[in-house]
């Protein structure tokens, strides 16, 4: 049975583990830093950035960025190509399925079956479409 904060507030706070690695010193400077950043929240003063601010950003480019863009646009340009080629021979696939669907061939080529009885596929959607 919970009591809530009356359970909670007879907690007593554990002793401060120390960081192994770093001296008492470094932690006191952490902390004096911390004390002034909420000082200057507290007042509203914002606090200043230690990172330069960009300008405009023009001359200046990541190293290799033109090289990286160039790489991207040729691997575009391929998936396209891919994509173009995928799509023709779905449809190159879904013509010859509706020819054989429609004159209710089982056979591609002489002796070759295939492995898809279209006759029992077309009784299934037939089925399906009328639920």
């Amino acid at each position: 049975m919970s009591l809530g904060w009356l359970t909670e507030s007879a907690i007593l706070p554990k002793k401060a583990a120390p960081i192994e690695g770093v001296s008492t010193s470094s932690m006191v400077e952490l902390k004096a830093i911390v004390f002034d950043r909420e000082e200057q929240l507290r007042l509203g003063i914002e606090p200043a950035s230690k990172r330069a601010k960009i300008s405009d950003g023009v001359g200046k480019s990541n190293k290799g960025i033109e090289l990286r863009i160039k790489q991207d646009m040729d691997q575009l340009a391929e998936e396209a190509k891919t994509n173009v080629n995928a799509k023709k021979k779905l449809v190159e696939k879904a013509l010859k399925y509706e020819r054989f669907v429609s004159e209710g061939k089982l056979f591609d080529r002489e002796g070759e079956s295939c492995l898809v009885d279209f006759e029992k596929k077309g009784w299934e959607d037939n089925n399906n479409n009328n639920r």
